[in-house]
C-alpha cells in the first residue's frame, strides 16, 4: 500500500502564533489559519494499511508528527511562560500572604480544638459519673452514644435517655432472673451474661439457647467419643457461690468433686 505524502509540516518556525492580551482576555489570533495549514498539511499524510512494504515509511511519518506535536507543545510552554512571568514575583508574594493567615488560622483552630476537647472530656466524666450513680451491670460503653459529647446534646436529654435505659434494663434483668431458665440454670446465666453484654432481650435468650445447645452437643458428643477427662482445679469461693457453681456444672452434665 502507497503512503502518500505530497508535503510536509514538521516545524513550527515557519508559523508566527500570534497571541494578544486584550484587557486580560487572552487569544490565538490566528488560530484559523493554523488550523487551516495544519489540517492541509496534515491530509498529506495517508495510511490506510501497514505492510511490508512501506513500515518503514510509516514509522517515518508517525516520527514526523510526534516531533510536530511536541514542537506546537514547546511553542505553548513557551508563550505560557512568557505571558505569566510579570505574575510570578506577585504570586510568590500572595503565596506568602496566604500562609501567614492560614499559619494564624491553624494556631487558632489548635486551639478551638483543644478547648472542645476538654470541654468534652468534662462532660464525658459528668456522664459516667451520674451512669455509676444507678451500680448497673451494664458498662457505659455498651450504650455509649458519641453524639451526646456534641455541644447541642443538654445534658438533661442525656440523663433522661439514661434514667429510660436504666427502667429498661433493670425490668428485663428482673424478668430473666424471674421467668427465664428457671428449671436450667446454665441457660439462665448465659442470658444474663449475654444481655449483660448485648442488652436487646429477645435477642440475647435467643442467643443464649443457641450457644448453650452447642456446648451441650459438643459434650455430648465428647463423653460418646470417650473424649471425657478429669481436670483438677483450685477455685476460691464462698458456700453459696459453690452451690451456684454446682447447679451451673450439673445442668451441663459436668461431675464435680469437691475436696476441702
Amino acid at each position: 500500500m502507497e503512503i502518500k505524502k505530497e508535503t510536509q509540516l514538521t516545524t513550527t518556525e515557519n508559523t508566527e502564533i500570534v497571541i494578544t492580551n486584550d484587557n486580560g482576555l487572552i487569544k490565538l489570533e490566528n488560530f484559523a489559519d493554523i488550523k487551516s495549514r495544519l489540517t492541509e498539511a496534515l491530509n498529506k499524510y495517508t495510511v490506510e494499511l501497514v505492510d511490508n512494504d512501506n513500515i518503514a515509511d510509516a514509522k517515518a511519518q508517525r516520527a514526523e508528527l510526534n516531533k510536530l506535536e511536541k514542537a506546537f507543545a514547546n511553542k505553548r510552554k513557551d508563550e505560557q511562560k512568557r505571558i505569566l512571568a510579570p505574575f510570578v514575583e506577585a504570586e510568590a508574594q500572595i503565596k506568602e500572604l496566604e500562609k501567614i493567615i492560614k499559619d494564624l488560622s491553624m494556631k487558632i483552630d489548635n486551639n478551638i480544638k483543644a478547648y472542645e476537647s476538654d470541654e468534652r472530656g468534662v462532660k464525658y466524666n459528668e456522664i459516667l459519673a451520674y451512669y455509676l450513680t444507678f451500680n448497673s451491670p451494664i458498662a457505659l460503653n455498651t450504650i455509649w452514644n458519641e453524639k451526646w459529647l456534641n455541644k447541642t446534646y443538654k445534658l438533661y436529654d442525656i440523663k433522661t435517655e439514661i434514667v429510660g435505659f436504666i427502667e429498661a434494663s433493670t425490668r428485663d434483668l428482673e424478668y430473666i432472673e424471674t421467668s427465664v431458665g428457671n428449671d436450667d440454670p446454665a441457660l439462665k446465666m448465659l442470658v444474663r451474661e449475654t444481655y449483660i453484654k448485648h442488652p436487646d432481650l429477645i435477642p440475647a435468650i435467643d442467643k443464649a439457647k443457641a450457644e448453650l445447645a452447642e456446648q451441650r452437643l459438643q459434650i455430648e458428643l465428647a463423653e460418646k467419643s470417650g473424649e471425657v477427662k478429669d481436670i483438677t482445679i483450685t477455685i476460691r469461693c464462698n458456700e453459696p457461690q459453690w452451690k451456684a457453681l454446682i447447679t451451673y456444672a450439673q445442668s451441663l452434665g459436668i461431675q464435680i468433686k469437691k475436696e476441702v
